[in-house]
């Protein structure tokens, strides 16, 4: 087919497709949002409580599931594909990869901004259920990535038969499951969407020149006796990847197609796979918010920080007032009680480092103002009530120290 009749066929279908999805999203779109994807982000959640210090709540849970849900609102599904061989995702949308990313052009659809670096920036705002509702839009994405469909770029307006079959199915227990580790979102797309791309098919690209040479088992359903194409993924598990039989007008052509042995299968490696991954995204978000508050702590302004010495300052001002009130006026040595004896000969300046509350140190310079231990000096005793004999000056205060 030439490249312009290719391009108005999708046209037309993408016209199809969006309405069909807004006037039909009861029956089209039900199928995946109303028990696979909150049934695959429960367990995400599930299997990170299991080994996280500080668990997601339940509250918090449903705040996840809500966000799971609403990001197949129309028309934002037609953003959850992406196809790791060309890196791409429905002509004229973004890749599931790039949607997560994409704050401005988010919000222009329903639902606003729900990505993956908003999730993290609200939280780190305080505002946990806006932040895990974000975070369920893009676990949605994730899950998505171990659909076939979705990892190969086959629009489906009116259903895909595996997640029809997965709504229907889906929600069972599933033997034990590790996290996925990765250090940046990018790499939970390329991971996931690659093994769904390799090693699954979906309605619409069954390439039949790459079956004839797996082996075949004879299988007996619905009354029918079906071939089984065995294949093998990168663990070495086996399963129906298609079925075929003969056609019945003509036997030397094939027919393929998917049968509940194959959903089955299919489902048994790639549902698990969803809430490994899932469970290590969510990992990495607590891990990025503990990078951003670090990084906002780092580049704490130079205002706060020279606020944090004036404090000090003020507060050794002020002990120092109180200290002049408990002293007599001229006291001799014996009359300065032990505890308010400051070290220090009389003009001398002595400096101490003090951490402030920022965790950077600032140079205080202790000023000796006290009475002359040698009455022979030329020093001026203070003015009647002075008391304390040293205060705190903030390195760099003043006019220095003096010839």
């Amino acid at each position: 087919m030439p490249p312009v009749s290719r391009k108005i066929t999708f046209i037309l279908f993408l016209t199809t497709a969006i309405i069909g999805s807004v006037v039909f999203y009861d029956e089209v779109f039900s199928y995946g949002t109303n028990t696979a994807h909150p049934f695959l982000t429960r367990e995400a959640v599930k299997l990170f409580n299991q080994n996280a210090e500080n668990k997601i709540s339940e509250e918090e849970i449903e705040w996840i599931v809500r966000g799971a849900v609403e990001e197949d609102t129309p028309i934002r599904w037609m953003n959850h594909f992406f196809n790791p061989i060309t890196q791409k995702g429905l002509f004229g949308f973004s890749s599931a990869k790039d949607w997560t990313k994409q704050n401005i052009k988010q919000s222009f659809y329903p639902k606003g901004n729900q990505t993956w670096q908003k999730a993290i920036d609200l939280y780190v705002d305080g505002d946990k259920e806006e932040s895990f509702v974000a975070l369920g839009h893009t676990l949605h994405l994730i899950e998505d990535m171990a659909v076939p469909a979705h990892a190969r770029d086959d629009p489906h307006a009116f259903g895909d038969p595996y997640e029809s079959w997965a709504e229907e199915n889906g929600v069972k227990e599933f033997n034990e499951i590790s996290v996925s580790e990765f250090d940046n979102i990018d790499n939970f797309f390329d991971s996931l969407s690659e093994y769904s791309n390799k090693y699954f098919l979906s309605k619409d690209t069954i390439d039949e020149s790459l079956l004839k040479n797996l082996k075949t088992k004879t299988v007996f359903l619905d009354d029918k006796i079906i071939d089984c194409h065995l294949f093998y993924d990168s663990n070495g598990n086996e399963f129906c990847i298609i079925s075929s039989d003969k056609n019945f007008i003509n036997s030397e052509k094939v027919v393929y197609y998917f049968t509940e042995i194959n959903h089955s299968g299919y489902y048994s490696l790639l549902a698990p796979k969803a809430i490994s991954y899932g469970a290590g995204l969510i990992d990495l978000f607590f891990k990025e918010i503990a990078k951003e508050k670090q990084k906002e702590s780092q580049n704490q302004p130079a205002e706060t920080q020279s606020a944090i010495i004036q404090m000090a300052f003020e507060k050794d001002t002020e002990e120092k007032t109180n200290l002049e009130a408990e002293l007599p006026s001229n006291p001799s040595e014996s009359e300065i009680p032990n505890h308010l004896a400051l070290a220090g000969d009389t003009g001398q300046v002595q400096e101490q480092v003090i951490e402030t509350e920022s965790g950077e140190e600032a140079d205080i310079h202790l000023l000796d103002i006290g009475y002359p231990t040698d009455p022979t000096t030329s020093s001026v005793p203070p003015a009647s009530g002075a008391g304390s004999n040293m205060i705190a000056v903030p390195a760099g205060a003043g006019g220095g120290a003096g010839a």
